[in-house]
């Protein structure tokens, strides 16, 4: 009898350890994963780019980690998910391939 409760026990144990294992690689994935994507990001005049990706939102990135893609709407790259706007004097990237600069004003004004 003692052996069978020592054996349940040790089953459980393992179980235990199997799970625990199971949530600390998930955990090392996801900063792994983090780690890739802050090597990937630069940020530029108030937004985010992943290599010729972008723009993506300062503050859902910062805020949320959150990769947000930001909308054209006219003199301004908006975001749906904040409702953040960062105002642009001309598009992204000009001729030379630099980017543009920008009249980011963070709090929307």
């Amino acid at each position: 009898m003692e052996l069978q409760k020592f054996l349940l026990q040790l089953q459980q144990e393992a179980l235990d350890l199997q799970a625990e294992n199971m949530v600390l690689k998930t955990q090392i994935q996801d900063l792994e994963n983090t780690q890739k994507l802050q090597k990937e990001l630069a940020f530029k005049n108030g937004v985010y780019w992943k290599n010729d990706e972008g723009p993506f939102c300062q503050r859902c990135h910062d805020a949320d980690e959150k990769l947000i893609r930001l909308q054209d709407w006219h003199d301004c790259w908006h975001c749906t998910n904040c409702k953040q706007s960062y105002y642009t004097k001309q598009n992204p990237k000009d001729n030379s391939g630099n980017y543009a600069e920008t009249d980011y004003d963070p709090l929307g004004y």
